[in-house]
């Protein structure tokens, strides 16, 4: 995505209020629509990766969730099927939708859906945004996430909704 894509704005029911370009709703900390995607295969593990360090915002941190803006005219749905196809190389159908949830900092503010996909087939990471990627068993990612430097908002992600990413 180039900063110039444009993005709606919306207001503090999530209604589209105006459209701006990405570049303008990351400086101005406008309120927008995000969507964010667990990746998991069949024998329980999760899919974790470094961010580029080329990244503007947290470079080489880690992250556990695939995601990204959600377009202007576009649903939550239809970028989170993008973002997981552009970011993991997985063409979905379907995505499980798991929450429903608004991400405010002082640097941020977006409301997002969550949502997981069960999957085995190879995962092909985007290179410009991330570094490098692995799956890890469930039962490490405490840890992994204890160890290493963790992008903002998957912290929050699994802070708040460590039993919807977990069961």
């Amino acid at each position: 995505m180039s900063y110039d894509d444009l993005i709606d704005v919306v207001d503090d029911n999530d209604e589209v209020i105006d459209t701006k370009t990405k570049k303008e709703v990351m400086e101005q900390v406008l309120p927008h629509r995000g969507v964010n995607i667990i990746l998991f295969n069949s024998k329980d593990e999760i899919f974790v990766h470094q961010r580029s360090l080329d990244k503007k915002a947290y470079p080489g941190y880690w992250a556990f969730l695939f995601g990204g803006f959600v377009d202007a005219g576009e649903s939550h749905d239809e970028a989170a099927l993008r973002e997981l196809e552009e970011e993991s190389g997985i063409k979905a159908d379907k995505l499980e939708f798991l929450k429903y949830f608004r991400y405010q900092t002082r640097s941020d503010d977006w409301f997002g859906k969550l949502y997981r996909l069960i999957s085995d087939e190879n995962v092909k990471i985007q290179e410009e945004e991330i570094e490098k990627g692995f799956f890890i068993h469930l039962s490490e990612l405490d840890d992994f996430i204890k160890n290493n430097k963790i992008e903002p908002s998957n912290k929050y992600m699994y802070k708040d909704f460590k039993e919807l990413i977990i069961n």
